[in-house]
Protein backbone atom coordinates (compact mmCIF):
# COMPACT_ATOMS: atom_id res chain seq x y z
CA UNK A 1 0.00 0.00 0.00
CA UNK A 2 1.92 2.97 -1.36
CA UNK A 3 0.16 5.51 0.87
CA UNK A 4 1.65 3.90 3.99
CA UNK A 5 5.13 4.51 2.64
CA UNK A 6 4.33 8.03 1.44
CA UNK A 7 2.49 9.30 4.54
CA UNK A 8 4.08 7.30 7.36
CA UNK A 9 7.50 6.40 5.91
CA UNK A 10 6.94 2.81 7.01
CA UNK A 11 8.30 0.05 4.82
CA UNK A 12 5.90 -2.82 4.16
CA UNK A 13 6.15 -6.21 2.54
CA UNK A 14 3.93 -6.95 -0.45
CA UNK A 15 1.33 -4.78 -2.14
CA UNK A 16 -1.76 -5.46 0.01
CA UNK A 17 -4.57 -2.92 -0.51
CA UNK A 18 -7.40 -2.21 1.95
CA UNK A 19 -10.95 -0.97 1.51
CA UNK A 20 -11.24 0.81 4.85
CA UNK A 21 -9.61 1.74 8.14
CA UNK A 22 -11.30 0.63 11.35
CA UNK A 23 -11.00 -0.35 14.99
CA UNK A 24 -10.94 -3.89 16.36
CA UNK A 25 -14.75 -4.24 16.12
CA UNK A 26 -15.02 -3.01 12.51
CA UNK A 27 -17.51 -4.90 10.34
CA UNK A 28 -16.32 -3.44 7.05
CA UNK A 29 -14.68 -5.91 4.74
CA UNK A 30 -10.92 -5.81 4.13
CA UNK A 31 -10.14 -3.41 6.99
CA UNK A 32 -6.74 -2.19 8.16
CA UNK A 33 -6.67 -1.80 11.97
CA UNK A 34 -4.05 -1.48 14.71
CA UNK A 35 -3.05 -3.28 17.89
CA UNK A 36 -0.87 -1.92 20.69
CA UNK A 37 -2.64 -3.59 23.62
CA UNK A 38 -2.87 -7.30 24.43
CA UNK A 39 -6.56 -7.04 25.35
CA UNK A 40 -7.53 -6.45 21.70
CA UNK A 41 -5.59 -9.36 20.20
CA UNK A 42 -8.37 -11.95 20.62
CA UNK A 43 -11.03 -9.76 19.01
CA UNK A 44 -8.73 -8.86 16.10
CA UNK A 45 -7.88 -12.51 15.50
CA UNK A 46 -11.58 -13.47 15.48
CA UNK A 47 -12.65 -10.58 13.25
CA UNK A 48 -12.58 -11.80 9.65
CA UNK A 49 -13.20 -8.25 8.41
CA UNK A 50 -9.74 -7.20 9.59
CA UNK A 51 -7.14 -8.29 7.06
CA UNK A 52 -4.27 -6.02 8.10
CA UNK A 53 -2.90 -4.68 11.39
CA UNK A 54 -0.40 -2.01 12.41
CA UNK A 55 1.40 -3.62 15.34
CA UNK A 56 4.72 -4.00 17.12
CA UNK A 57 7.19 -6.86 16.73
CA UNK A 58 6.16 -8.13 20.18
CA UNK A 59 2.43 -8.28 19.49
CA UNK A 60 2.85 -9.54 15.93
CA UNK A 61 3.78 -12.96 17.33
CA UNK A 62 0.32 -13.21 18.96
CA UNK A 63 -1.66 -12.03 15.94
CA UNK A 64 -2.97 -14.64 13.53
CA UNK A 65 -0.79 -15.38 10.52
CA UNK A 66 -3.74 -14.80 8.19
CA UNK A 67 -3.54 -11.07 9.01
CA UNK A 68 -1.11 -8.87 7.10
CA UNK A 69 1.12 -7.28 9.78
CA UNK A 70 2.59 -3.83 9.34
CA UNK A 71 5.36 -3.63 11.93
CA UNK A 72 6.12 -0.22 13.46
CA UNK A 73 7.19 1.28 16.78
CA UNK A 74 3.92 3.14 17.44
CA UNK A 75 0.89 1.46 15.81
CA UNK A 76 -1.52 3.99 17.34
CA UNK A 77 0.32 6.95 15.81
CA UNK A 78 0.56 5.20 12.44
CA UNK A 79 -3.12 4.24 12.34
CA UNK A 80 -4.62 7.58 13.36
CA UNK A 81 -2.21 9.63 11.26
CA UNK A 82 -3.25 7.59 8.24
CA UNK A 83 -6.92 7.66 9.27
CA UNK A 84 -6.95 11.47 9.47
CA UNK A 85 -5.17 11.79 6.13
CA UNK A 86 -7.67 9.52 4.36
CA UNK A 87 -10.77 11.06 5.98
CA UNK A 88 -9.68 14.64 5.30
CA UNK A 89 -8.81 13.83 1.68
CA UNK A 90 -12.22 12.32 0.90
CA UNK A 91 -14.19 15.11 2.63
CA UNK A 92 -16.34 17.10 0.20
CA UNK A 93 -18.16 20.43 0.47
CA UNK A 94 -21.51 21.16 -1.13
CA UNK A 95 -23.55 24.37 -0.78
CA UNK A 96 -26.01 24.55 2.10
CA UNK A 97 -29.71 24.11 1.29
CA UNK A 98 -32.34 25.89 3.40
CA UNK A 99 -36.03 25.46 2.66
CA UNK A 100 -37.80 28.75 2.06
CA UNK A 101 -40.32 27.97 4.84
CA UNK A 102 -37.60 27.75 7.52
CA UNK A 103 -37.42 30.56 10.09
CA UNK A 104 -33.87 31.41 11.17
CA UNK A 105 -33.10 34.21 13.61
CA UNK A 106 -30.77 36.82 12.14
CA UNK A 107 -28.18 36.20 14.89
CA UNK A 108 -27.99 32.45 14.23
CA UNK A 109 -25.06 31.24 12.12
CA UNK A 110 -25.51 28.49 9.54
CA UNK A 111 -22.49 27.05 7.75
CA UNK A 112 -22.37 27.94 4.06
CA UNK A 113 -21.70 24.32 3.14
CA UNK A 114 -22.89 20.79 4.07
CA UNK A 115 -26.05 21.83 5.91
CA UNK A 116 -29.60 20.83 4.90
CA UNK A 117 -32.56 22.49 6.66
CA UNK A 118 -36.06 21.23 5.90
CA UNK A 119 -39.54 22.67 5.84
CA UNK A 120 -40.93 24.73 8.74
CA UNK A 121 -37.75 24.49 10.81
CA UNK A 122 -37.29 27.21 13.44
CA UNK A 123 -33.82 28.20 14.71
CA UNK A 124 -33.45 30.70 17.56
CA UNK A 125 -30.98 33.45 18.41
CA UNK A 126 -27.21 32.84 18.53
CA UNK A 127 -27.44 29.17 17.63
CA UNK A 128 -24.51 27.79 15.62
CA UNK A 129 -25.05 25.11 12.97
CA UNK A 130 -21.72 23.66 11.83
CA UNK A 131 -21.18 21.73 8.58
CA UNK A 132 -22.47 18.18 8.10
CA UNK A 133 -25.83 18.76 9.78
CA UNK A 134 -29.25 17.79 8.44
CA UNK A 135 -32.30 19.20 10.22
CA UNK A 136 -35.50 17.64 8.89
CA UNK A 137 -39.01 19.06 8.64
CA UNK A 138 -40.79 20.63 11.58
CA UNK A 139 -37.87 20.83 14.03
CA UNK A 140 -37.52 23.61 16.59
CA UNK A 141 -34.05 24.69 17.79
CA UNK A 142 -33.79 27.18 20.66
CA UNK A 143 -31.17 29.82 21.34
CA UNK A 144 -27.42 29.52 22.03
CA UNK A 145 -27.20 25.89 20.96
CA UNK A 146 -24.28 24.35 19.04
CA UNK A 147 -25.10 21.67 16.47
CA UNK A 148 -22.63 19.50 14.57
CA UNK A 149 -19.37 20.65 16.11
CA UNK A 150 -16.28 18.47 16.46
CA UNK A 151 -15.21 17.22 19.88
CA UNK A 152 -12.00 15.89 21.39
CA UNK A 153 -11.27 12.29 20.40
CA UNK A 154 -7.60 12.51 21.35
CA UNK A 155 -5.15 9.63 21.18
CA UNK A 156 -1.86 9.54 23.09
CA UNK A 157 1.06 8.62 20.84
CA UNK A 158 4.84 8.73 21.05
CA UNK A 159 4.71 11.90 18.95
CA UNK A 160 2.08 13.68 21.04
CA UNK A 161 -1.71 13.82 21.03
CA UNK A 162 -3.62 13.23 17.81
CA UNK A 163 -7.25 14.36 17.57
CA UNK A 164 -9.30 12.14 15.29
CA UNK A 165 -11.04 13.74 12.31
CA UNK A 166 -14.84 13.83 12.64
CA UNK A 167 -16.10 12.71 9.23
CA UNK A 168 -19.67 11.84 10.25
CA UNK A 169 -22.90 13.81 10.27
CA UNK A 170 -25.54 15.02 12.70
CA UNK A 171 -29.03 14.03 11.52
CA UNK A 172 -31.99 15.54 13.39
CA UNK A 173 -35.17 13.82 12.27
CA UNK A 174 -38.67 15.25 11.95
CA UNK A 175 -40.37 17.27 14.71
CA UNK A 176 -37.49 17.18 17.17
CA UNK A 177 -37.40 20.01 19.73
CA UNK A 178 -34.05 21.14 21.11
CA UNK A 179 -34.20 23.87 23.74
CA UNK A 180 -31.47 26.33 24.71
CA UNK A 181 -27.69 26.08 25.20
CA UNK A 182 -27.42 22.44 24.15
CA UNK A 183 -24.38 21.02 22.34
CA UNK A 184 -24.63 18.06 19.96
CA UNK A 185 -21.46 16.72 18.34
CA UNK A 186 -21.46 15.23 14.84
CA UNK A 187 -20.50 11.62 14.09
CA UNK A 188 -17.16 9.86 13.90
CA UNK A 189 -15.80 6.47 12.71
CA UNK A 190 -18.57 6.08 10.10
CA UNK A 191 -21.21 6.41 12.82
CA UNK A 192 -23.50 9.44 12.49
CA UNK A 193 -25.05 11.19 15.46
CA UNK A 194 -28.83 10.84 15.09
CA UNK A 195 -31.84 12.22 16.94
CA UNK A 196 -35.08 10.27 16.35
CA UNK A 197 -38.35 11.83 15.26
CA UNK A 198 -40.43 13.51 17.94
CA UNK A 199 -37.73 13.52 20.62
CA UNK A 200 -37.30 16.47 23.00
CA UNK A 201 -33.93 17.68 24.32
CA UNK A 202 -34.01 20.24 27.14
CA UNK A 203 -31.68 23.07 28.12
CA UNK A 204 -27.94 22.65 28.69
CA UNK A 205 -27.66 19.05 27.48
CA UNK A 206 -24.43 17.65 26.04
CA UNK A 207 -24.63 14.88 23.44
CA UNK A 208 -21.41 13.28 22.23
CA UNK A 209 -20.23 12.06 18.84
CA UNK A 210 -21.97 9.04 17.39
CA UNK A 211 -24.81 9.05 19.93
CA UNK A 212 -27.97 7.60 18.42
CA UNK A 213 -31.31 8.51 20.03
CA UNK A 214 -34.59 6.83 19.10
CA UNK A 215 -38.03 8.29 18.60
CA UNK A 216 -40.11 10.20 21.17
CA UNK A 217 -37.40 10.20 23.83
CA UNK A 218 -37.07 12.91 26.46
CA UNK A 219 -33.68 14.20 27.60
CA UNK A 220 -34.06 16.68 30.43
CA UNK A 221 -31.91 19.58 31.62
CA UNK A 222 -28.13 19.23 31.89
CA UNK A 223 -27.96 15.53 31.09
CA UNK A 224 -24.81 14.20 29.40
CA UNK A 225 -24.86 11.41 26.81
CA UNK A 226 -21.30 10.29 26.05
CA UNK A 227 -20.01 9.12 22.68
CA UNK A 228 -21.55 6.21 20.75
CA UNK A 229 -24.27 5.58 23.34
CA UNK A 230 -27.60 4.23 22.09
CA UNK A 231 -30.83 5.64 23.51
CA UNK A 232 -33.95 3.70 22.49
CA UNK A 233 -37.50 4.86 21.80
CA UNK A 234 -39.65 6.52 24.50
CA UNK A 235 -36.72 6.80 26.92
CA UNK A 236 -36.63 9.39 29.74
CA UNK A 237 -33.26 10.69 30.93
CA UNK A 238 -33.81 12.93 33.97
CA UNK A 239 -31.97 16.18 34.80
CA UNK A 240 -28.28 15.91 35.55
CA UNK A 241 -27.94 12.25 34.57
CA UNK A 242 -24.80 11.02 32.82
CA UNK A 243 -24.76 8.11 30.36
CA UNK A 244 -21.31 6.62 29.73
CA UNK A 245 -19.98 5.95 26.26
CA UNK A 246 -21.31 2.95 24.28
CA UNK A 247 -24.03 2.26 26.87
CA UNK A 248 -27.43 1.12 25.57
CA UNK A 249 -30.68 2.41 27.06
CA UNK A 250 -33.51 0.07 26.05
CA UNK A 251 -36.92 1.20 24.80
CA UNK A 252 -39.21 2.72 27.45
CA UNK A 253 -36.43 2.80 30.06
CA UNK A 254 -35.93 5.61 32.58
CA UNK A 255 -32.82 7.11 34.16
CA UNK A 256 -33.60 9.10 37.31
CA UNK A 257 -32.29 12.40 38.61
CA UNK A 258 -28.48 12.67 38.62
CA UNK A 259 -27.84 8.99 37.95
CA UNK A 260 -24.53 7.87 36.44
CA UNK A 261 -25.08 4.96 34.06
CA UNK A 262 -22.08 2.80 33.16
CA UNK A 263 -23.79 -0.37 31.92
CA UNK A 264 -26.72 -1.21 29.67
CA UNK A 265 -30.27 -0.55 30.84
CA UNK A 266 -32.90 -3.09 29.81
CA UNK A 267 -36.13 -2.13 28.03
CA UNK A 268 -38.78 -0.88 30.51
CA UNK A 269 -36.18 -0.74 33.33
CA UNK A 270 -35.79 2.22 35.70
CA UNK A 271 -32.33 2.91 37.16
CA UNK A 272 -31.07 5.24 39.88
CA UNK A 273 -27.90 6.17 41.71
CA UNK A 274 -24.18 6.63 41.18
CA UNK A 275 -23.33 4.16 39.75
CA UNK A 276 -26.88 3.43 38.60
CA UNK A 277 -28.73 0.22 39.43
CA UNK A 278 -32.33 -0.98 39.19
CA UNK A 279 -34.48 1.64 40.95
CA UNK A 280 -36.10 -0.49 43.68
CA UNK A 281 -32.76 -2.10 44.52
CA UNK A 282 -31.25 1.38 44.84
CA UNK A 283 -34.03 2.48 47.21
CA UNK A 284 -33.56 -0.64 49.32
CA UNK A 285 -29.82 -0.02 49.68
CA UNK A 286 -30.37 3.68 50.38
CA UNK A 287 -32.96 3.02 53.11
CA UNK A 288 -30.77 0.31 54.63
CA UNK A 289 -27.86 2.76 54.85
CA UNK A 290 -29.53 6.11 55.60
CA UNK A 291 -33.07 5.33 56.71
CA UNK A 292 -36.32 6.25 54.98
CA UNK A 293 -36.45 9.29 52.76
Amino acid sequence: MKIIKDILAIEINGDQNYDSLGLANSQKQNTLSFCDDKKFIASINKNESITGVFTTSEFSKMISDNKNKVICSDPRWAFFTLYNHVEEKKYRKVPTKIDKTATIHHTAHISEYNVVIGKNVSIGPNTMVYPDVEIKDGCTIGSNSVLGCDDVEAKFTSKGLINVFHGGKLVINEYVKIWNSTTIVKGIYDRDTTIGSGSFIANNCDIGHGVQIGENSLLLSACVICGSANVGNNVRVSPGATISNKVNLGDNSEVTLGAVVIKDVKPNEKVSGNFAMEHNKFLYKYIKTFGRI
